[in-house]
Parts: structure tokens; C-alpha cells; sequence
């Protein structure tokens, strides 16, 4: 997508995260999609300030659960962490919009997260993911 497109989209990137408490098990997970039961999480609450034993105690595909489409890269450090590895480059180079953007990568015992952002202003945004 070309960056004029997304630039608007920025503003828009608050993962919405609701807490679940089993009630027969007491195993806490996070999501960003609502089920009975689950709580929406307040502006506050974020994953990045519960601490990290709060953090480390749900799996790491749980928390790229809550990626979103335009979420600054501060927001996906917050989230996940350090990336094991980047990657800069164009992207797009056989479209007629090329696009310049960086791609973190993590990798977990369940699998591989790639996180590929667009440049817009100087500031990196979330544009897609694949986990494998």
C-alpha cells in the first residue's frame, strides 16, 4: 500500500486488548479479540507497564496477537521485545510505488514472527506480519 495511504491510519493503532481469567485453571491470556468473559483492558494497562513476569507469563504468539496495522515500532518493542534480527530494504520494487521499510524478526519455540513497517516521516509503522 503506498504510504499516503496508511499516514492517515497512524492515529488509529491502539490495540484494543482484553485480559481473560480462566475461572477453573486461573491462566491469564491477553487477546485483542473480545470473548465472554475477557475484559477490555483500560488506555492504561498496557502489556508494556504490567511488568515483565506479567509479560513473560503468556506465550509470545499471544502478544503478537495484539499487532495492529499502523502501530508505531515503539509500541512493538513494547509488546514483543528486541527483535533477533532487521532487515532494510525497498519494498514493492516491481509495483510503481516501491516503498523503503525495515522488517524485525523473532523467533520463538512455536515458530517465526516477521513484522515489516513503512518509513512514513522518519517514523517506522506497522504495514503486515507473518508468523510461520
Amino acid at each position: 500500500m503506498p504510504i499516503a495511504l496508511l499516514s492517515g491510519t497512524a492515529n488509529l493503532a491502539c490495540a484494543e486488548i482484553y485480559k481473560y481469567v480462566d475461572p477453573a485453571t486461573g491462566s491469564v491470556q491477553y487477546t485483542n479479540q473480545p470473548k465472554q468473559g475477557a475484559v477490555r483492558m483500560n488506555s492504561g494497562d498496557t502489556l508494556s507497564e504490567m511488568g515483565v513476569a506479567s509479560k513473560e507469563s503468556i506465550t509470545f504468539r499471544e502478544r503478537a496477537l495484539a499487532l495492529k496495522t499502523g502501530m508505531p515500532s515503539s509500541d512493538v518493542e513494547k509488546l514483543l521485545g528486541k527483535p533477533m534480527f532487521t532487515n532494510a530494504r525497498t519494498f514493492g520494487s516491481a509495483t510503481k510505488k516501491p516503498w523503503n521499510g525495515v522488517s524485525w524478526n523473532y523467533r520463538s519455540m512455536n515458530g517465526q514472527l516477521t513484522v515489516t513497517f513503512h518509513l512514513d516521516d522518519g517514523k517506522l509503522f506497522v504495514n503486515d506480519w507473518v508468523w510461520n
